[in-house]
């Protein structure tokens, strides 16, 4: 808790420019750009951009489309402080239709096995699994972008698809 707390205080230092330069301004810089960068990646593709905290396990980046009842496309960390980031297909909740977690496997190539909210996932390549201070350039240049931009360009058609099937008739 004490942890949230001074990244709190970071970041409300950051947000009213107190200090020219500080620990970690770096950073915070950087994910209101790649936030920023998101949210128009979200557009292009007629979807919502939705961001937590980048602390803290389950924390990360969604686009949802009001298509979509029941899963979206995240990227979350399974660790703490940006570490072990991942993607893949979510569940909303758990009051999302059961799947047969083998059709979105089949349609997307999945190498990992389902977990009990991600029908779908994948671990990131090395570079993004874990974001430290050589992720902060990927994020200004816009490498990072595109690769997760080729992320959703992937899972996209697929969750189109698989959404209409999981739909229950009311």
């Amino acid at each position: 808790q004490i942890e949230e707390y001074i990244l709190r205080i970071f970041i409300s230092i950051n947000d009213k420019n107190i200090f020219p330069d500080y620990p970690g301004k770096k950073f915070f810089d950087s994910i209101k750009i790649l936030n920023l960068q998101l949210k128009e990646l979200g557009d292009e593709f007629g979807l919502l951009f939705e961001d937590l905290p980048y602390w803290g396990t389950n924390s990360g980046f969604y686009f949802t489309s009001s298509r979509w009842k029941d899963y979206l496309i995240g990227f979350e960390f399974e660790g703490n402080w940006g570490s072990s980031f991942f993607g893949g297909i979510r569940k909303i909740d758990n009051n999302s239709p059961r799947i047969t977690d083998k059709s979105i496997g089949q349609k997307l190539g999945m190498t990992e096995e389902a977990a009990p909210y991600w029908p779908y996932w994948f671990w990131f390549e090395e570079n993004y699994s874990n974001w430290d201070k050589k992720l902060i350039g990927e994020l200004k240049n816009g490498n990072f972008l595109a690769v997760i931009k080729k992320h959703v360009e992937r899972m996209l058609p697929a969750l189109n698809e698989l959404e209409k099937e999981w739909t229950l008739p009311d």
